[in-house]
């Protein structure tokens, strides 16, 4: 029989917390659309090359969007596209007033600068919270970054769940 003062493990799951969250961002998002009727927030995901775990990914972004009331564009590019033409699609995005947030799905191709197309994302669009003026205003604290980088924050967001 185990001693009783031994501390007990807890499994987190991050499926039920995920599932929570997204309830409460549908909730949200469609709270937002009705007080503004002709807004729809877009999400597009930009993926260089046929990667399956990156194309399982895109799916996983587009089937959350989705469920919350998020229209979402997903743009497949080439892998032997060049950084030039890459950075025309960027800057599109970039000034399109109906795109409100940017993933590029990495890793790219090794011909493409990562660190390049991080830093020719908008930080006002930039989801990943990649962009060094986001994580900038993150590690400042006294500001607050457009986004947070969002594997970091699911998991303290599974821990606040928890309550640890």
């Amino acid at each position: 029989m185990p001693d009783s003062d031994q501390p007990t493990a807890v499994r987190l799951d991050g499926k039920v917390i995920s599932e929570q969250v997204r309830s409460e961002l549908s909730q949200k998002v469609a709270e937002f659309k009705k007080n503004h009727p002709t807004f729809t927030p877009k999400l597009v995901a930009i993926q260089v090359g046929e990667r399956s775990d990156s194309s399982v990914y895109i799916r996983q972004k587009s089937k959350a969007c989705n469920e919350i009331g998020i229209s979402f564009e997903h743009i497949q590019l080439p892998d032997d596209i060049q950084q030039a033409e890459l950075d025309t699609h960027l800057d599109k995005i970039n000034n399109d007033p109906t795109i409100h947030g940017i993933i590029v799905q990495l890793p790219v191709p090794d011909h493409l600068s990562t660190k390049h197309i991080v830093h020719s994302i908008c930080p006002e669009k930039d989801v990943d919270g990649f962009h060094a003026e986001n994580i900038g205003h993150l590690s400042k604290r006294a500001t607050e970054p457009f986004f947070n980088s969002c594997t970091p924050m699911g998991c303290i967001e599974l821990l606040k769940r928890y309550d640890i």
